[in-house]
């Protein structure tokens, strides 16, 4: 059962991959990047969530035809988006605290050389 969940989600964590090179912060400290990066995270999350909740054999909401997985797929893109939006889960405003904190005390703290001991 565990393998049909990998193979199902396969297209999408390879989207998240995707997606996640794409959208990286040109400037980490910029407040809006890092806002938008994280609505971004918790949008993919919700997409993952909703679709392993959802039957994957045709016997859901969207009945047997032919485009339901279509259907189903556009319903569960619009809805995590949305609820992305309104941060209904939190994720988004513990990763921008998070990844706020952690990169402006990096940016704060120059390099260190591991050469020069």
């Amino acid at each position: 059962m565990q393998s049909d969940s990998l193979i199902s989600t396969a297209p999408l964590t390879m989207q998240m991959a995707r997606m996640g090179a794409d959208n990286l912060p040109a400037d980490p400290r910029n407040a809006a990047e890092v806002s938008k990066s994280a609505e971004r995270f918790e949008e993919v999350f919700l997409r993952l969530l909703m679709n392993d909740m959802l039957p994957a054999g045709g016997d859901g909401f969207f009945g047997k035809e032919s485009g339901a997985r279509i259907y189903q797929d556009l319903f569960v893109s619009a809805v995590a988006e949305q609820m992305a939006k309104t941060g209904a889960l939190g994720i988004k405003d513990i990763l921008q605290t998070e990844l706020s904190t952690r990169l402006n005390s990096r940016s704060s703290t120059p390099p260190s050389n591991p050469l020069s001991t």
